[in-house]
């Protein structure tokens, strides 16, 4: 024998040992007599020779000659490495789907399989792919344990433990120094209770707006909308614009003149747009009155005006107290002058009626034809529409894409070539006006207790004109009513169909859709856990290769054939040379366990 080893390049097969059984296990008590019937000779212990040095003369003694690593590899290790495969085929399988379906709706697969549930087979695959590997390194990693020089006998129960589960692996971290190999597939079987947990984090469910359709808003492009009047030249505004009119003065219900779109799912929008309507502007005229008195006592009275022929209103003497006065007309001091105006109206009012000491107001309104620039909305059923701003304005009162033909229709064109123009026929322009000059035109008259108006809006004029004062709980002033007055207008005209004007706005629709939203970031564990994994998993194949030990891993055979009876001995007739032998020899042996004459168990 010589104990040179062979010079061949090529790996020597770890798992044919020599052919005797003797050098594979070592008979400690074959020498001792027997005590037991010639049916049950006495038990021997047989322990598993796994001296590096004695294996390696055995390899040198062999006529087998290996195989090459990477053969040695596959015939011992090939369930390991297509573990750790699949396990690693699950995990680019977790982030093909997640990639595939990040921002993307949930997906309607058969059976109602859901994504959690896809993901949590491909998670519960990967963790099985590294569990199996991390199992055999542990159980591999305790018989190279065992080689390098005698240990407790415990550690061999803390490996097996740590090869069964994390509880185990954590005894074994605790208790137990088991080698860098054997502490470090412990910690990752603790560390792997974790990839369920993290895989489940990695997806969330938004939610966001996709368009579900189309949506509408009325506007008014031109309005010509107009009845007979009392006169052939003479035309009327229609009833439904009286009724709007009203509305406008009478209420204070700013939802009452907003416009209700066509929106099938709650949620639209729409593009900027603009439409033909009315504005309103006031101002402030109390400092301009002029005040002129006669008499006294019971005999004085005032006479109080505005400059330039404006309102004037006399009160006291010996005639009914008048304390509200109203006129229209095109052109008021401090208001510019529009060429789009319908009318405009100069109130001068006394408060109390009159008869108390306060101090008179005045105010100078106009009302004109506008295009308003709009931006709308609706937000989970509710409404909003904004308006960015309007032409012509106090700014624009004398631009040229304002301007009134020989009869008298407007035509508005605040961006030639872009939206417009905006136009309102004479007629339609005229019918308005008229309505509007009569009707906030009168007076209020009256004293204590008492009062008396020619008209229902000169009592709301009055009203406003005092509101806030003491007895009137109104808080909408005039330039309040006049802008209520304004958009109700401007509502009915965007919503008269008998105006061929009047168009729809085209928007989107939006519904609520859940989707997928991907953090792979919790991918980080399982991903170092498998790179670890084919680290231990290559390291203990190479440390197993270098020592020329059988890689007996997990295998209970290897202890439980050192603990047989020599009668059981004696019928496998030395044929083990090989751990796929000994597989086959533990399929073909029948064993029982027994109890010998010493008060010792042995398998027999």
């Amino acid at each position: 024998m010589t104990s040179k080893r062979p010079k061949s390049t090529d790996f020597e097969l770890l798992e044919r040992p020599p052919p005797a059984p003797s050098k594979m296990f070592t008979n400690k008590e074959s020498q001792e007599p027997k005590s037991m019937t010639e049916s049950y000779p006495r038990a021997s212990v047989y322990t598993i020779d796994l001296d590096a040095e004695r294996n390696r003369e055995q390899l040198q003694e062999s006529n087998l000659r290996g195989t090459s690593f990477l053969g040695y590899v596959f015939q011992s290790w090939l369930l390991e490495i297509l573990s750790l495969v699949i396990g690693l085929l699950a995990l680019v399988a977790i982030i093909v789907v997640l990639l595939e379906y990040n921002g993307q709706p949930l997906p309607d697969w058969p059976f109602g399989i859901t994504m959690n549930s896809l993901i949590s087979v491909f998670a519960k695959v990967l963790g099985i792919g590294l569990m199996m590997p991390i199992a055999e390194v542990i159980s591999q990693a305790k018989w190279i344990w065992f080689t390098e020089r005698p240990r407790r006998l415990a550690d061999f129960e803390a490996f097996d433990s740590a090869s069964r589960g994390s509880f185990g692996s954590l005894q074994f971290l605790l208790k137990t120094r088991g080698g860098i190999l054997a502490s470090a597939a412990a910690f990752l079987t603790i560390l792997a209770l974790a990839i369920d947990p993290f895989t489940q984090q990695i997806i969330s469910y938004q939610s966001r707006l996709v368009a579900a359709g189309g949506a509408t808003v009325p506007r008014s492009i031109s309005y010509n909308s107009y009845s007979f009047g009392s006169i052939l030249a003479i035309k009327d505004i229609t009833l439904p614009m009286k009724a709007a009119i009203y509305n406008g003065i009478f209420n204070t219900d700013q939802s009452l003149f907003s416009i209700s779109p066509d929106c099938p799912t709650g949620n639209c929008t729409w593009p900027t747009f603009s439409s033909l309507g009315v504005c309103s502007q006031c101002i402030n005229s109390t400092d301009s009155i002029e005040r002129k008195c006669t008499g006294s006592g019971m005999m004085k009275s005032c006479n109080m005006s505005l400059p330039d022929d404006g309102v004037s209103l006399s009160s006291g003497g010996l005639s009914t107290n008048a304390f509200l006065k109203s006129i229209t007309g095109y052109k008021f001091p401090g208001l510019p002058v529009y060429p789009s105006g319908i009318t405009g109206l100069q109130v001068l009012a006394i408060p109390d009626n009159g008869i108390g000491q306060e101090p008179p107001t005045a105010y100078s309104c106009t009302l004109y034809f506008c295009v308003k620039t709009y931006q709308a909305a609706v937000n989970s059923g509710t409404f909003n529409e904004s308006i960015l701003y309007t032409f012509p304005n106090s700014s624009t009162a004398d631009s040229s894409g304002a301007s009134v033909d020989a009869r008298g229709a407007v035509t508005l064109d605040p961006m030639p070539g872009h939206d417009g123009p905006f136009t309102v026929p004479f007629q339609a322009k005229d019918a308005m006006s008229y309505y509007l000059s009569d009707l906030f035109t009168g007076n209020g008259t009256g004293g204590i207790g008492e009062s008396s108006y020619t008209s229902d809006a000169m009592q709301a004029l009055y009203t406003a004109m005092t509101a806030g004062r003491p007895g009137n709980n109104s808080t909408t002033t005039l330039s309040d009513l006049l802008d209520n007055l304004a958009a109700s207008i401007t509502r009915s005209m965007r919503l008269d169909n008998s105006s061929a004007g009047t168009s729809m706005v085209n928007g989107t629709a939006f519904k609520s859709q859940t989707f997928m939203s991907v953090q792979l970031c919790w991918l980080i564990l399982p991903i170092a856990i498998l790179a670890i994994d084919f680290v231990l998993v290559f390291s203990i194949i190479w440390r197993t290769a270098r020592r020329r030990l059988i890689p007996f891993k997990s295998s209970s055979l290897a202890t439980i054939f050192a603990g047989l009876t020599e009668q059981k001995w004696k019928e496998i007739d030395g044929t083990i040379k090989t751990k796929v032998d000994m597989d086959e020899a533990a399929e073909r042996l029948m064993v029982a366990l027994m109890r010998g004459g010493d008060g010792k168990y042995q398998l027999g």
